[in-house]
């Protein structure tokens, strides 16, 4: 294989074929696959493509006569792309997934593949605390299901660091991304390897409702590790957390946070009787 066709194969494993389409009851967008080990397998999307998933509902315990607060979730699609001769699409495998972890103020959602077979790309995370390092200028490609077409790519540069939108800080881009790119992800080239630095989550807006593809908003990775750190996912990026750690975590925070919602639920209810 000569240097330009490795060049190339590298670019579709660690970018292309790390990218999926994700399907919910009302929406659609892309992820990323960023775990595939024993069994498990995790693509991050944003929040705002799997929002329909789930809700929420008040119900009386029978036995106690108090309200509890239970969540309702269904289930999502992930659809896998496969190729001929790298870049030729010949059909597509859909998974099963759960809705694991979500915040909608972070406008980032974790899912899991029901499927026990692990996946061959996963992608390169930009190492957490060297976010500084990334220059405006420097290029980028982002890459997603745009208008819920089969993965596509486009190259840009990084054009901001400092927008704050919500109360959330989002790094620009001048890859072109439009709807459908939700989720989905930049990558940067760093020692010798495509790294992946965010979620793209937001394009401009100007006139009548027309979209500026090439000033496209996305999820920095300090935003990203701080996601999967407070989901108590740590395993995804630090060898030293396993997946049985980090679940028993999340079930101790998910009972207390549960509990302290049925209490407030149930007070407010004492004070309107």
């Amino acid at each position: 294989m000569d240097e330009k066709m490795a060049a190339l194969e590298k670019q579709h494993n660690e970018m292309l074929y790390t990218s999926v389409r994700v399907g919910a009851k009302n929406a659609g967008g892309s992820g990323t696959v960023l775990y595939s080990q024993d069994g498990l397998t995790y693509v991050l999307t944003n929040h705002h493509v799997i929002e329909s998933l789930y809700d929420w509902d008040e119900k009386p315990n029978p036995m106690t006569g108090k309200l509890e607060y239970i969540e309702n979730r269904s289930m999502g699609k992930i659809d896998f792309f496969q190729y001929d001769d790298m870049s030729t699409m010949v059909g597509t495998t859909g998974h099963r997934s759960t809705l694991e972890a979500y915040n909608e103020q972070d406008d980032l959602a974790l899912m899991k593949l029901q499927t026990k077979n692990t996946v061959d790309h996963v992608a390169h995370m930009y190492p957490r605390g060297k976010e500084s390092e990334i220059k405006m200028f420097e290029k980028v490609w982002a890459v997603g299901c745009s208008l819920g077409h089969p993965t596509t790519f486009s190259e840009g540069h990084i054009t901001g660091k400092s927008d704050e939108i919500d109360d959330r800080m989002y790094w620009m881009s001048s890859a072109p991304i439009i709807f459908g790119n939700s989720g989905g992800s930049v990558f940067v080239e760093r020692d010798d390897e495509y790294k992946f630095i965010g979620v793209p989550s937001r394009v401009s807006v100007a006139g009548f409702g027309s979209a500026v593809s090439h000033m496209g908003y996305f999820i920095p990775p300090d935003r990203v590790y701080d996601f999967l750190e407070k989901q108590q996912f740590q395993f995804i990026y630090d060898e030293g957390f396993t997946p049985a750690e980090c679940e028993k975590k999340r079930k101790f925070v998910k009972d207390k946070q549960k509990q302290v919602l049925e209490d407030l639920l149930n007070e407010e209810r004492e004070n309107v009787v």
